[in-house]
C-alpha cells in the first residue's frame, strides 16, 4: 500500500488510521497536489471519521492544513506567541511549503481559463515576492505580486508564462532523466550551524518584540509588520527541512522516459501533479529584469534554485 494512502494494514488486515495519523497523510496529499476536496472524498471512502467522528469536507480537510496546533505552535487571541509544549505531529518545514500552496491557491492573480505550471516556484528578484499568474488579452504571464500593492512602490515585472513553463519543465525532464529513485525517503535535512544560530536570533527577537509590545512600546501595528518580518525569515529557513516521500511523488516519472512520461502528464492535463513534482525538484524560479533586446525572450533573467535531492 502506499505510504500516502488512507489506511494501515495490521496482521494481513487494513486497518484506519487514527486522528493523528491521518493528519500527515492530509499534508502529504495536499502537497502532493490532491485539492481539498479530492483529499476529504478518499478520507470518506476510506470510512475515516474526522475527530468529531463527523464525514470529511473540503472545509474540514482545509481546518487540519491550517491548524498551528499540529506543528507546535501557540495561539493566542489569533496570534502566534512561540512554541507550545505538546507533541509535534507535523515538521515546521513542511507545515510552512503547505501554508505556501495555501496562500498561492487564493491569490487573486489566479485566473480560471488556465493552470498556472509554476504556481508557488516564482519569485521576483527585487522584491523578493511571488509572482503569480496573471493574463492580458488571454495571453498568460507571472506578475510580481507588488503590482498592485498601494503601500509601497509597485512592482511592474513580468514574464512570459508559456516560455518560462515549458523553460522550466526542460530542467526538470532532463533531470529526472538522470535520477535514480530507490524507494526511500528523504533523510530529514539538518540546518547549518549558521541557520540555527540566525534562527535562535531571530527568535529572541520576537521575544523582544513581544514584550515591548507588551509594555505598550510598539503599537499593534508596528508589532505585527515587525513580527511577520522575523517569522518569514525564520520560514524560509525552516523550509529547508521539509521531508517528503520520493517515490511517492516522483513514481513513473524518472529514468530514459522521463520525457515520455512527463508528456502523458500534460495530455491528460494533471496540472496538480506536475506542479507538484516542479515544487519537489525546484526551491524556487527567480525572475531578475529584462536586459535583451525589446520583445524578446530573455532567458538569461531566470535563476532555477534546485531543492537538495
Amino acid at each position: 500500500m502506499a505510504e500516502h494512502d488512507l489506511g494501515v494494514t495490521h496482521g494481513g488486515e487494513e486497518g484506519l488510521l487514527g486522528e493523528d495519523e491521518v493528519k500527515p497523510v492530509v499534508f502529504a496529499r495536499y502537497l502532493d497536489g490532491d485539492t481539498l476536496r479530492q483529499i476529504a472524498r478518499r478520507l470518506n471512502e476510506r470510512e475515516v471519521p474526522t475527530a468529531e467522528g463527523c464525514h470529511w469536507a473540503p472545509q474540514s480537510v482545509r481546518a487540519v492544513v491550517s491548524s498551528r496546533h499540529v506543528t507546535g505552535i501557540r495561539v493566542f487571541r489569533g496570534q502566534d506567541f512561540g512554541d507550545g509544549n505538546w507533541p509535534v505531529i507535523i515538521d515546521r518545514g513542511t507545515w510552512t511549503e503547505a501554508q505556501d500552496r495555501r496562500a498561492y491557491r487564493a491569490s487573486p492573480y489566479a485566473r480560471p481559463f488556465r493552470f498556472y505550471l509554476l504556481r508557488g516556484l516564482v519569485m521576483c528578484k527585487k522584491c523578493a515576492k511571488p509572482m503569480a499568474g496573471a493574463a492580458n488579452n488571454h495571453k498568460p504571464y507571472y506578475a510580481c505580486n507588488r503590482r498592485d500593492d498601494s503601500q509601497v512602490a509597485q512592482c511592474t515585472r513580468r514574464i512570459d508564462a508559456l516560455k518560462l513553463e515549458a523553460f522550466v519543465t526542460d530542467a526538470a525532464v532532463e533531470l529526472l532523466t538522470r535520477l535514480d529513485v530507490r524507494g526511500a525517503p528523504i533523510a530529514t535535512l539538518a540546518l547549518s550551524e549558521a541557520d540555527e544560530a540566525a534562527i535562535g536570533a531571530d527568535e529572541a527577537e520576537l521575544a523582544e518584540l513581544k514584550d515591548m509590545w507588551d509594555h505598550r512600546e510598539l503599537s499593534t501595528r508596528e508589532y505585527r509588520q515587525m513580527r511577520k518580518a522575523v517569522e518569514d525569515r525564520i520560514a524560509t529557513l525552516r523550509h529547508k527541512t521539509a521531508v517528503r516521500p520520493t517515490v511517492e511523488i516522483l513514481a513513473d516519472l524518472v529514468g530514459p522516459d522521463a520525457r515520455a512520461s512527463w508528456d502523458q502528464l500534460v495530455a491528460s492535463s494533471d496540472g496538480q501533479r506536475m506542479n507538484a513534482v516542479l515544487r519537489f525538484l525546484f526551491a524556487a524560479v527567480i525572475i531578475d529584469e529584462h536586459r535583451g533586446q525589446r520583445g524578446t525572450f530573455d532567458y538569461s533573467r531566470i535563476d532555477i534554485k534546485p531543492n537538495p535531492l
